[in-house]
């Protein structure tokens, strides 16, 4: 029992307390500083940062700045992902990816059927997929997350934390020899946390060569540095690390001996990133290719129609007014285009010429039946309906309409309130639904109308008779021009209008 007692009291009396254990920890970090490879850039008792470390990070600096302007954007660099990936292809996969852009789609196109060069431009894709394996991939993204360590380690601010040591040096300019002071530990206490972050992740014994190599091909064959520059850096880089000499400033300008860095690499993956912006660049080209096509059908069209491809009708519910819109990441007027040939094909010929041929063929023709007769009226007001509605919708968008106002002072009010852009949303929704409903109706009314133009035409020579019973008599009357150019020539206008709704509507 006595025992007990006594070592309990021994042991309360001894213990090695928590402040106790910070003050041995402490000196024993002044031993260290004094020991350390790189004393000379820390003097423990003054707490202070020495020219000698100045200097060393002055020859770092000399290496790396000329390298600061000529990567100063690498880390965005959709290039520089490019090049790593394709530093890994041999040349056969290098060949297939050249094949994989909307030019070769556009040649090829010229002598052979667009399927055909679809089918080309998937067999390059599965080629160039091949060389895509599990040890390519962490080939390329290791390789890119080193060049990524170079350019952090080449964007740090020397010239900020040099200027601690020499406010009188200037940015780039070796001419004059720095006249380096010391500096409190913790006016640089952060900066140095702050080059531990960039330089530790940097093995000197890895091998570098792909990553310079990619560099010197993104700089145009200009080196980032020399390999003799880049090994005498590596090396000044090892003999930092092995002199643990900036974690031992850290903890003792902080007075915490238990302080420690952790390196963080963050692995990059840009591999498979690649494959499938090539595969979006595949259906890019096809599709753009596909777009260009049905443009010139529909500027050829439109040229034939109206005399002018770029004929514009339409005031409000136009590509142009759209753009504001779809800056904001809204879907805009999203009929524009198609809208504006209804429009103009309504005014320009509807109104001129269908609607006093309709209106002629009801009133002075016999129909065989009632039901033949109400049909084709019926197509005709629905048709008049309609251009009414197209004309109500484009005024409802201008600067006093319905939805124009709101539309302008919601666009106005967006950039500062987002709620507004919900607003919009819900207008742009209504207004495209009604386009929608315009441009499908009048299509299918017209289709049928045409139809009925058709089989007017061919009824005189049928057996079982005429939708007109009287036409042949509707034909001897004065018409200037005469009844079968005009039937001949709305249909003409009716189906060639068509082809560009077709064209169109589907794109939409």
């Amino acid at each position: 029992m006595a025992l007990g007692f006594l070592g309990k009291l021994f042991s309360f009396l001894y213990a090695d307390k928590p402040g106790r254990k910070n003050r041995r920890l402490l000196k024993q970090l002044g031993k260290d500083l004094a020991g350390s490879r790189l004393s000379r850039f820390y003097k423990p008792r003054q707490a202070e940062a020495q020219p000698a470390m100045g200097q060393f990070f002055w020859d770092i600096y000399k290496v790396l700045s000329h390298a600061q302007a000529f990567l100063q954007n690498a880390v965005k660099s959709a290039q520089l992902k490019q090049l790593t990936v394709e530093a890994f292809l041999d040349m056969r996969h290098l060949d297939a990816r050249q094949r994989l852009n909307a030019g070769y789609v556009e040649e090829k196109a010229q002598t052979m059927p667009l399927a055909e060069v679809s089918h080309l431009l998937k067999e390059d894709l599965a080629i160039l997929a091949d060389a895509f394996d599990g040890d390519f991939v962490s080939r390329v993204d290791t390789c890119y997350t080193r060049i990524l360590q170079i350019v952090h380690l080449v964007s740090f601010d020397y010239f900020f934390f040099l200027r601690m040591f020499d406010s009188g040096i200037v940015e780039r300019y070796f001419a004059a020899v720095p006249r380096f002071r010391p500096v409190q530990g913790t006016l640089i206490l952060e900066v140095i946390k702050d080059f531990l972050e960039v330089a530790y992740p940097i093995e000197p014994d890895l091998d570098w060569t792909i990553p310079l190599r990619v560099l010197k091909v993104y700089k145009n064959g200009m080196d980032v540095f020399t390999a003799d520059e880049w090994t005498r850096l590596l090396g000044a880089l090892r003999d930092l690390r092995r002199s643990s000499i900036l974690e031992l400033m850290v903890r003792h300008i902080t007075q915490d001996p238990q302080w420690e860095f952790k390196t963080r690499i963050t692995q990059e993956h840009i591999a498979a990133a690649y494959l499938e912006e090539c595969r979006q660049e595949v259906d890019g080209a096809i599709t753009g290719f596909l777009y260009s096509q049905r443009q010139n059908q529909v500027a050829a069209l439109a040229g034939e129609l109206f005399g002018d491809p770029g004929i514009q009708r339409l005031l409000y519910y136009t590509e142009k007014e759209s753009e504001a819109f779809v800056a904001r990441g809204l879907d805009g007027f999203a009929h524009a285009q198609c809208l504006n040939y209804l429009k103009a094909f309504m005014a320009d010929f509807f109104l001129e010429d269908l609607q006093p041929l309709c209106e002629l063929l009801l009133v002075q023709g016999h129909w065989a039946s009632i039901e033949q007769s109400r049909a084709v009226s019926d197509l005709f007001h629905t048709l008049m309906n309609n251009t009414n509605r197209l004309l109500t919708l484009e005024q409802s968008l201008s600067e006093s309409g319905e939805y124009g106002a709101d539309l302008r002072i919601a666009l106005a009010k967006s950039e500062r309130n987002r709620g507004q852009l919900r607003h919009m949303e819900r207008i742009l929704k209504r207004v495209n639904a009604e386009a929608w409903d315009l441009l499908s109706g009048t299509g299918e009314t017209l289709f049928l109308l045409g139809k009925v133009f058709k089989d007017i035409l061919r009824g005189p020579e049928q057996e079982d008779g005429a939708l007109i019973v009287n036409f042949r008599e509707l034909r001897l009357k004065e018409n200037d021009p005469p009844l079968v150019q005009r039937i001949i020539l709305a249909y003409r206008r009716i189906y060639t209008y068509l082809r560009i709704h077709q064209l169109l509507i589907g794109a939409d």
